[in-house]
């Protein structure tokens, strides 16, 4: 199944209804044996070309580590406390979907479609979200340390008190996103103009040599809260030394 797109703004995946079989087709068969398999605790390793459907299936605390799910739609699935360690996820559906105190441990989630997707207390360490959209997408407390999120769509998102250490916000996209508390010792950040709008605490830890660039072009925002406005005029377009 051909995975739809994401509009450059965010938008959610529009649904494709190109290409469904027949309901007793040999390809839907197999997807309901890996259904199945998945909400037995199974680990499909090999599937048929067809992209494996689990629209609002419940996958609590079920084993998934190493699966192979790539351009699955789970969409709304409740993957709360799951484990997904090593899983590959590379353009998944993931949007809406409740990965809570989830374990995603060097998970590939390049390209996937996790729009307003919750990773409350989930662990992320070392997982690659590269181009992903996580746009409205709720990291509360996410231990994302050393992920690779060059290039993801993370507008809107809260990565309040979030671990960020050594991440790779390499040409991330973070408007208007919430970092109150967030440690980000180590990491690499974009372009101030893709912090436009960040709102930031006196606690939130910056990259060495980066806190003085941030708090000359943010503004109180109240309550201990900060905002990063435009750049001033002169001033560089990077934030890492």
């Amino acid at each position: 199944m051909n995975k739809p797109e994401r509009a450059p703004g965010g938008a959610p995946c529009a649904p494709d209804s190109e290409g469904e079989d027949a309901p007793d087709s040999a390809v839907n068969v197999r997807m309901r044996e890996l259904t199945r398999l998945v909400l037995d605790g199974g680990v499909p390793r090999e599937y048929s070309k067809r992209a494996l459907r689990l629209t609002e299936a419940d996958l609590t605390s079920r084993q998934l580590a190493g699966a192979v799910l790539a351009d699955a739609d789970l969409s709304a699935a409740t993957l709360v406390r799951a484990n997904l360690s090593g899983a590959s996820l590379p353009g998944a559906d993931l949007g809406g979907a409740d990965l809570t105190r989830a374990d995603l441990t060097g998970a590939d989630l390049d390209r996937c479609c996790a729009h307003a997707a919750i990773f409350e207390d989930a662990v992320l360490r070392n997982a690659s979200a590269r181009r992903a959209d996580l746009v409205a997408s709720h990291g509360a407390r996410a231990d994302l340390t050393g992920a690779d999120l060059t290039g993801a769509h993370l507008e809107a998102a809260d990565l309040s008190h979030a671990r960020l250490r050594g991440a790779d916000l390499t040409d991330a996209d973070c408007r208007r996103a919430g970092f109150e508390g967030a440690d980000l010792t180590g990491a690499r950040l974009p372009a101030l103009s893709l912090l436009r709008g960040v709102v930031w605490t006196r606690e939130t830890v910056w990259p060495a040599g980066v806190a003085d660039k941030v708090v000359a072009v943010s503004q109180e925002a109240g309550r201990g809260r900060f905002r990063i406005l435009a750049l001033p005029p002169g001033r560089t377009a990077r934030v890492n030394p």
